[in-house]
Order: structure tokens, then sequence, then C-alpha cells
């Protein structure tokens, strides 16, 4: 203990002993003082709990230049769920760099005990790891709901203290969000770029929801903190919890529910259903075990079903049977309890977002009973299940935003290229043809000026979803950037692709472009190039279908035309 902190509790336990032991006068400022003092012996205390609780650690990670501060002070103590608060952390940090490889991200949390916010991560070793609680900037980035962008010339010594010194151009620039943490902001995800220039209208927004999704991922980690409290009862929950990736498709997270369920409990059918929309039917998502009545993706009323029960009432259900206990007209349909004699049932809620929108249920076809301490994990089990569900869709949502273009919904520039080379790797491992189109819309700057920007989207929208109907759901779309389009054909050559180009052209050249009493009509001009026929190289076929489509162009665009080795 330090020697302000010393002296300050004795002065504390000295004047409590004068003034609540010995006999007490009276008078107003005899009493304000015993309310000072009060104050004074509660504050010690809390100072003295949040000294044993708060302990920072730095550690070095192996991921090259990332950086990590552990910090458990209060109720920011995530204890067995660290780990998944740091993997939280690192989906958030790939997204970022997805949106932009130049961008850095860092994520500040209070420690009220140092009076300042610890760096909890970082994409790089330029954020500074402890910043003063009155610094500038995050006073000012705490106090918003929204995104705010600063740059580092209006800011001067706010900006060196979160960022290491550095021969600093002025065009430097930070996006920031608050995280919210129950219902107080306690810390900032940090986004750096090295220009202004270099951001996107839409980053914003992403960024946005990537503070929501830090926040609720906190919420949920305490939650899960709470229910794995009982090492021994949760620790197959727990053992879910590290097993399953947050990026993880869906079906791979019923199927560990599924496998889960079997070791825990006993049950004839399992049923997992969710609500797409709340009022809408229930779709069942996994089954297990009995299938002759319901399966995988079947859909059935919520309203009046036993299956539908924990939905609309967002409460647990547990009965030996069932028909005596709850008066739905049916399990799934009306009157199917005739045709299928399921009795004892154990079920949970799932919730979704803020709604109930799924149920976890067990039947058996005998009458006996699931236990309170079924139920207990079960609930537990549901509780687990919201924190994943909640995380696989904002994880999708942000992964979504962050590989198509906001526009068009196609894949953005990056995105496709990541695309081209898988799409190159599996074409070698299974010696097929890939063949490239790149397109450019003909004469477009006339839309944007004649027109305006808004008519310019509206027809960039109506391209994209033409050029979707086009191609099959293995080929790979994009936009490559501005007006001009890419798209890759799988297992295909040049001479059978050139059919579906030339489907385009007409395709584009046919469809009248009408919004706001404006009608125009557009072409499109396309060049092909084949792997490995043409090229073997990603930058080759990009440059011989490009040179094509820009022969195109200057025959007057409206066509297709094949790379042609003696037009190199």
């Amino acid at each position: 203990m330090d020697a302000p902190r010393l002296w300050f509790n004795l002065l504390i336990i000295i004047l409590f002993i004068l003034l609540y032991i010995f006999p007490k006068p009276v008078g107003l400022i005899f009493n304000i003082a015993r309310i000072i003092v009060a104050i004074g012996v509660g504050f010690s205390l809390f100072w003295a709990n949040g000294e044993k609780q708060s302990v920072v650690r730095k550690l070095k990670t192996d991921t090259g230049s990332l950086k990590r501060t552990e910090m458990f002070a209060g109720n920011h103590s995530l204890g067995q769920s660290r780990h998944y608060y740091d993997q939280l952390l690192m989906d958030v940090f790939n997204i970022i760099q997805s949106l932009n490889e130049d961008f850095e991200g860092a994520v500040y949390m209070i420690d009220p005990m140092s009076n300042g916010y610890t760096l909890q991560n970082a994409t790089n070793d330029q954020f500074i790891d402890f910043v003063n609680m009155g610094n500038e900037l995050i006073q000012t980035l705490i106090k918003q709901d929204e995104c705010l962008f600063f740059q580092q010339k209006d800011l001067g010594a706010a900006w060196n203290a979160l960022l290491e010194s550095n021969d600093w151009s002025g065009s430097e620039c930070l996006l920031g969000i608050r995280i919210i943490y129950r219902g107080a902001a306690v810390g900032c995800l940090l986004v750096y770029t090295d220009h202004f220039n270099k951001l996107a209208r839409r980053d914003r927004e992403i960024i946005t929801g990537l503070g929501v999704f830090v926040s609720k991922g906190i919420e949920k980690l305490e939650r899960i903190e709470e229910l794995i409290s009982d090492r021994e009862n949760y620790s197959r929950i727990t053992d879910l919890l590290s097993l399953q990736e947050i990026s993880a498709p869906k079906n791979d997270i019923f199927e560990s529910i599924r496998k889960l369920c079997r070791s825990l409990f006993t049950y004839d059918k399992l049923t997992i259903s969710i609500q797409s929309l709340p009022g809408q039917n229930a779709i069942i998502e996994l089954v297990d075990g009995f299938i002759e009545d319901m399966n995988v993706k079947d859909e059935f009323p919520v309203d009046g079903t036993l299956h539908g029960r924990p939905i609309r009432t967002g409460k647990s259900i547990r009965s030996s049977y069932w028909e005596t206990d709850y008066y739905d007209s049916g399990r799934f349909t009306k009157h199917d309890n005739e045709q299928y004699n399921f009795m004892a049932v154990i079920g949970a809620p799932l919730k979704i977002g803020s709604d109930y929108r799924g149920a976890i249920v067990m039947e058996r076809l005998s009458s006996r009973g699931y236990t309170e301490s079924d139920l207990w994990l079960l609930e537990a089990l549901a509780q687990t299940l919201n924190t994943i569900l909640a995380w696989s869709d904002n994880y999708q949502i942000m992964y979504q935003h962050a590989t198509h273009d906001g526009l068009t919904e196609l894949l953005n520039h990056k995105s496709f290229l990541e695309r081209f080379e898988e799409e190159i790797s599996r074409s070698l491992r299974f010696q097929q043809d890939l063949v490239l189109l790149m397109m450019d819309l003909d004469k477009f700057k006339r839309i944007n000026d004649n027109h305006g920007h808004l008519y310019g989207d509206y027809v960039l929208k109506k391209v994209s979803q033409t050029l979707k109907t086009c191609i099959r759901n293995i080929d790979v779309i994009g936009r490559y950037g501005g007006e001009e389009f890419a798209i890759l054909l799988i297992n295909t050559n040049k001479h059978k692709a050139k059919a579906v180009a030339q489907r385009i052209v007409k395709s584009i050249s046919d469809y009248q472009f009408r919004n706001d009493d404006i009608d125009v009509r557009m072409t499109i001009s396309i060049g092909l190039a084949q792997f490995p026929e043409d090229a073997d190289r990603i930058k080759d076929m990009i440059g011989h279908a490009d040179a094509a489509m820009y022969r195109v162009k200057g025959q007057g665009g409206n066509g297709v035309l094949l790379h042609d080795a003696s037009h190199n």
C-alpha cells in the first residue's frame, strides 16, 4: 500500500472512533462530519477491495506484433471466460483488417484503480499500454453513442497519449466507438489509419456494429461465467464453448449441441426450432432421434403447440405427461399427439437478440419424467446456445459487411481476389479450367453527369442483380471497382463461357433502367481469359481479360471478345 493511501486510512479510522465510539455531541456540524466520515469509510473499503481484485499483467503473445493487457477489475473480471474474451477481440480485429489492410485496431477498458484506461488488445505496438482518465479524445468518445472521427492535426497531446510518437503528417486519423457494460461506458474500440482518404463511407457503420458486438459479447461472457461457476456440473458446457468457433457454420454448431445432449440427457426426440422473425412459424434446425413426425427444415405454428410454448411464453416446460399439464392442441400440429404418443417433455426457450424466437425440447415416449437437475442443466445449455448463436449471427453480419460491396452486395475487390486465389488452387487440384470475365459498363459517366449519383447507384444495383441471374451458384462474382465487374466461371472453357458473356450483354442491353421518371439504356463490354490456357497467374489473367474488354470498347462496346495472344 502506498503512503498517501495509508495516511488516508489512518485518518478515517481515528475520525470514526472519535465520532462514532466516544459519546456524541449534537448539532448540524457534527452530523455533517459523521456523514463525511461514513463516506470515507466506504471509500476506504472500496479502495482496499479494488486493490485486492485489480491485477494488471502485460503479456506477450505468439501473434507477432499483437499486444494484450489482461485486466481483472471488479465486474470486469472474466475468469474462465478470458479465452473467449480474447477470441472475441481477435475476431473483431480480423474484421477490421479485412475492411482495409492499412487499418489498425485497439480496445481500451477502464481501470478505476489506476484512474485510466488499459490496452486490452491491439494489432500492433503503436498503441500505448495505458491512457489517463482525462484524455480528451477518449472522454469525448465515451459520451457519444455514435462512431466518431478524429484527426491527428486537431488533437495534439491527446493523440500522442494514445499512439507512440511519430513524424505525424497531420492526415492520420482514428475512428472510435464506445463500449457499454451494464448501461455505462467502460472503454472504447479504436481504428487507426495513416490517411483519412483511406476511409470508406460504410466504415463508420461497420465499426459502430463492432462496438455493439464487443459490448454485447462482454455481457454474454459474464452470463457464461455465472453459469459455469460450478466447474464440475458445467464442465461439458465449458467444453462446448471452448470447441465452438465463432465463425463456425450453423450446422456445425447444432451438431455440437446434438453430441452434447446425447451425453447429458436421455430422450427419444430432441428438437431445436427457431423463428426467422417474431410472429412467424418456427423452423426446425435440429432433430435427433424420432423423425417420422417432424424433421429438419419442417415448419410449425408457435401458437397452440407444445413446441411453440417456450417461444411464446419465454418460459421453460417440464412434465411427465404433458397433456395433463399443458392445454396445447398438439405437439407440432393440431391433434398430432393422437398419432405420436410422446409423454414426458422438457424444454427451454432460446433468446435471439431481444426476443424469444426458439426452443430446445426433449421428449420421451414414456412417462419417466425429467428432474429439476435436468431442467437446470438444459436451461444452462440454452443460455450457452443463445450466446453462441448471437455471436454467430453478429459475426456473419460483420463478415458480410467486411467482404461484400455495400451498394451491390457483390464481393468487394479484395474478397474477389481472395476467392480467385482459392479457385485457382482448386482448378489445379482437380485439373479443371477456369474462365475470367472482366466487364465494364459503357459510357457510365454520362449517367452520373446527367442524372446524378443516386440514379447511377440504382443502375449499378440493377446491373448486379442481372449479372447474378446469368450465372450459376458455383460461379464467383464481384464488383471490381466503380462500374467494373468480374466473374469467375468455374470448370468451363472460354468458348462455352462466351455464350454466357453474350447472354449477359444481351440482358443488359435489353433492360429498361427506369426510376424516378428517368428511362435509360445501358450496354456492357466483356473480355475473357482462360486458366491455364491463356495464363497461369492471376495478374496475367486479369491483364489478358482487361485487354480483350478494352478492345471491345474500342470497337464501340456492347460486345464480347476472347483473349487473343496476337494482340499482346
